[in-house]
């Protein structure tokens, strides 16, 4: 298997671990782009929402938070700060943004460092 898919589904597995909002919960997509190879939904469960981004283009990814219809006054965050106004998605991984009332854990392993 190829080492960045490898580290891919790792990632993807131990956010799922680490979420109960992505295993279970009202679930919706919210942005297919075929042309960029983007794909977002969004789950609620309890107190607790996320929106997933996956990009499995070749270039990184840049998503306006308004195409996924999130207001940066409803508290959504991208690990320990508030989600930015431009989502960046790293080429063929997935980045995870968080709002609700547990405690936000950061989510730099998310984001794939190039060598």
């Amino acid at each position: 298997m190829d080492r960045d898919l490898r580290a891919f589904y790792r990632e993807w597995i131990a956010r799922r671990r680490e979420l109960a909002v992505l295993r279970r919960g009202d679930f919706q997509v919210i942005l297919t782009d075929d042309a960029s190879r983007v794909f977002a939904f969004r789950r609620d469960f309890g107190e607790t929402s996320i929106v997933a981004i996956f990009n499995a283009g070749g270039q990184i990814a840049r998503v306006p938070r308004s195409k996924l219809g999130l207001n940066r006054r409803d508290g959504w965050r991208d690990g320990r700060s508030a989600a930015p106004r431009e989502i960046a998605v790293s080429e063929q991984w997935f980045k995870v943004l968080e709002r609700g009332t547990r405690r936000f854990a950061s989510t730099t392993a998310t984001e794939r460092i190039k060598n």
